[in-house]
């Protein structure tokens, strides 16, 4: 059986950064542009680990690396939040690593990033998947429905699950984690 148009287009993609044909940041673009289009949502956003500049002992800070809105106009500042802010939200993917939201502003595991983002940012409906490489969470990739609440199908959230796997394995392929831009590799969080 042969794959989707749509998966097809995603394999095209990751064989062009691969081969260096495009750069990161375009695939970044067009890889959110593609994820956007699936997920039939307001907006995606690719999230990474970074160390805090101002203080390197503390837990690494989860900064919105680019986001793709519908109406095709791309993130151009850095959004960040510190671990306690994310660290509920991550937990709640335990254990498969994606987790839907229907109405993120009252979901208990999402409450304390609602206060920190979602609900300044208008977003009513989350579902998140875990970026992993060899077992370690390196960022978050994220579909967001702004204004309301919305039902995640269980197709969607498959779907999302697997093209997080696909810019992971980009991720290995292109050299490591560096190749797109994220630090060393938190663990997922046990609940």
């Amino acid at each position: 059986m042969s794959a989707s148009p749509f998966w097809n287009q995603v394999q095209e993609l990751g064989i062009s950064l691969t081969q260096e044909r495009i750069d990161g940041r375009n695939f970044r673009q067009q890889f959110l542009l593609l994820t956007r289009e699936r997920m039939d949502c307001s907006r995606v956003s690719l999230w990474r680990f970074r160390e805090d500049e101002a203080d390197r002992q503390r837990p690494l800070l989860l900064v919105c690396k680019a986001s793709q809105h519908e109406d095709g106009s791309i993130l151009a500042k850095e959004r960040s939040l510190r671990a306690d802010q994310y660290r509920d939200c991550l937990a709640a993917l335990q254990p498969t690593g994606v987790r839907g939201s229907d109405d993120c502003l009252n979901d208990p595991p999402l409450r304390t990033l609602a206060q920190a983002l979602l609900e300044h940012a208008g977003v009513r409906s989350l579902a998140c998947a875990a970026l992993l490489v060899n077992g370690r969470t390196y960022g978050l990739l994220c579909a967001e429905q702004l204004g309301q609440p919305r039902h995640w199908t269980r197709r969607q959230l498959l779907d999302l699950a697997k093209l997080a796997r696909t810019i992971s394995l980009q991720v290995v392929r292109g050299g490591g984690p560096h190749h797109m831009d994220a630090p060393s590799l938190p663990a997922l969080p046990t609940p």
